[in-house]
């Protein structure tokens, strides 16, 4: 992973300066760099609310969470690539899960892993590992309070 960080941080000294009035392209580049760190930890927690929305039963809900979760998962993924995130932003403000799996073929297989990863912690934070499963009526009780303290409903896309 370290090795991934320095290709990145290497990589970006090669980015060229803003036509941004106003502002020097250092500036730029911090503001910038945090705005695409955040999409990507706001793709993760999106995936996350999207599923705590389908034990509820909130099929829109669950529909907008997972493309808002894509759409700044494709923004970060882009940004990433093209090198515009500091080392400093993204370990600050992209969980280290979301780190691990930005290795893959593509931008939707990359955010697939992202996807069914969260998937999988929001499903454990409902059901639990327990041998006994939650009745429906109490997983729904569940997700509807991790929805709540998760901030979900609050989740949108920045400028």
């Amino acid at each position: 992973m370290k090795t991934l960080y320095l290709i990145a941080v290497g990589l970006m000294l090669v980015l060229s300066g803003c036509a941004c009035t106003g502002t020097t392209s250092s500036s730029w580049f911090a503001d910038d760099s945090l705005k695409h760190a955040q999409k990507g930890k706001l793709a993760l927690s999106a995936f996350q609310c999207s599923t705590y929305s389908k034990y509820m039963d909130k099929p829109k809900e669950q529909e907008r969470l997972f493309k808002l979760g894509y759409k700044a998962g494709i923004d970060f993924l882009k940004a990433f690539k093209a090198n515009k995130i500091k080392e400093e932003d993204l370990k600050n403000n992209v969980p280290l899960v979301g780190v691990m799996l930005l290795q893959g073929p593509s931008e939707d297989f990359i955010l697939g892993r992202m996807f069914e990863y969260m998937t999988g912690v929001a499903t454990d934070d409902i059901f639990g590992t327990a041998e006994k499963h939650n009745s429906d009526e109490f997983s729904k009780m569940i997700a509807e309070d991790k929805f709540r303290k998760e901030n979900c409903k609050f989740l949108e896309m920045g400028s």
